[in-house]
């Protein structure tokens, strides 16, 4: 079945675009401001966490791109300037792989609005809409609960969290 793509007609607030070679800078820099602050980096030197950040983002994008090969890896933007990533698939679920903002924007609204898109295009098409969050990200979690996304699971790293629009079947 063909899924239509939910950020197709966003308003003129936040546009996307296919991640590019052209974007690899961005992104690299978007994951290493998103994660410079974890503890386990306080012990390394500042060209220590780039060096170890920068391996680490490498690493995971060649792994999201062997396992999600079917995901859609978007750019977000905002009067045409990067503003974050995103990175989903739609199948019976709708699997929020990833979703990176910068910090110029963050707790503007934009993560909300994101977020609200993906619960409406779930809830029009009948779906279960889940993602991971590591057990460490506290604000993540907060946030992902305000939006009504319940822990469905848990191991030692990371919640699965899940908002349902699925129809049971009797």
């Amino acid at each position: 079945m063909q899924y239509n793509d939910p950020f197709l007609n966003l308003s003129n607030n936040i546009s996307t675009k296919k991640v590019t070679q052209k974007e690899e800078s961005f992104l690299r820099n978007l994951y290493i401001n998103s994660r410079e602050d974890e503890p386990f980096l306080c012990s390394m030197s500042q060209t220590e966490k780039i060096n170890f950040l920068s391996n680490q983002f490498y690493l995971k994008e060649q792994d999201y791109k062997l396992r999600f090969q079917d995901a859609h890896f978007l750019v977000l933007q905002r009067k045409k300037k990067n503003i974050g990533r995103i990175t989903y698939k739609i199948k019976d679920t709708i699997h929020l792989i990833d979703l990176i903002l910068s910090k110029k924007v963050r707790s503007k609204g934009f993560g909300t609005k994101i977020m609200q898109i993906l619960i409406s295009y779930a809830k029009y098409n009948n779906k279960v809409l889940e993602l991971k969050v590591s057990t460490e990200n506290l604000r993540a979690l907060k946030f992902y609960h305000s939006l009504n996304l319940q822990i469905t699971a848990q191991n030692r790293d990371y919640y699965t969290m899940q908002i349902h629009y699925k129809k049971e079947v009797a």
